[in-house]
């Protein structure tokens, strides 16, 4: 869960599910993530009441009660057992990729939030959303995340189908001297896509990863699966 505050409140943003094994089945090492979905269908209400209760109001009780003045996003890290939520991490920053599933559904304007955020006015904002599912999945480079070749050209990225379908998020790429979109890093591109379903969310994001393609090209075939 991701959550924006000016100290005196705090309000969460839509919930989401990272897959951070390499591999299908949550296999393999951990990477910086491989694939998203939003909003995360284990987050039931009767989840999400809990996360506000055991996780999100005592954090802005902590913020307030130490008179810390944070203004900004706060990156809940959590673990859910038998539909209870147990922070396992804070970070102060949107989460890579997660982000990339997230503000897609949103329908505000993200930017008047954050000068709500700085103005400590965010009492005054009111998020909106998108019904449906937003799925990504990245496309990183083959040994990532060991080593890995980099300088393979890129291609695929501005068809007309995959612009229709999906939005491209550029990460490890560069340019070659010829002037070429190349991979120079080991999560290379993320490619989300929106629906009112999951599946056909999953399966207009998968189309467009079809759709992209560089030397030793790897991604999950399973994201967002885990949970139909």
């Amino acid at each position: 869960m991701l959550a924006l505050t000016d100290s005196k409140i705090i309000k969460p943003l839509l919930s989401s599910k990272d897959h951070k094994r390499l591999l299908d089945k949550d296999k393999g090492p951990n990477t910086g993530g491989m694939g998203v979905v939003s909003p995360n269908p284990v987050m039931t209400e009767e989840v999400y009441q809990d996360f506000v209760r055991s996780c999100l109001n005592p954090t802005i009780k902590g913020i307030r009660e130490s008179g810390f003045d944070y203004r900004g996003i706060i990156f809940f890290g959590l673990m859910v057992k038998d539909n209870k939520c147990s922070v396992l991490e804070y970070n102060v920053r949107m989460g890579d990729p997660e982000t990339q599933s997230i503000l897609p559904l949103m329908t505000s304007d993200f930017m008047e939030h954050l000068i709500q955020i700085e103005k400590a006015q965010l009492e005054q904002t009111k998020m909106s959303w998108r019904d449906g599912f937003c799925v990504n999945v990245v496309l990183a480079s083959q040994g990532y995340p060991g080593a890995y070749e980099k300088g393979k050209k890129i291609t695929g990225y501005d068809s007309q189908e995959l612009k229709e379908n999906a939005k491209v998020f550029f990460a490890g790429v560069g340019k070659n001297a010829d002037g070429f979109l190349i991979n120079q890093g080991g999560r290379v591109l993320c490619v989300s896509s929106i629906d009112h379903t999951l599946e056909i969310a999953r399966r207009k994001a998968y189309n467009a990863a079809k759709s992209l393609n560089f030397e030793g090209s790897y991604y999950r075939k399973d994201i967002g699966s885990l949970f139909e």
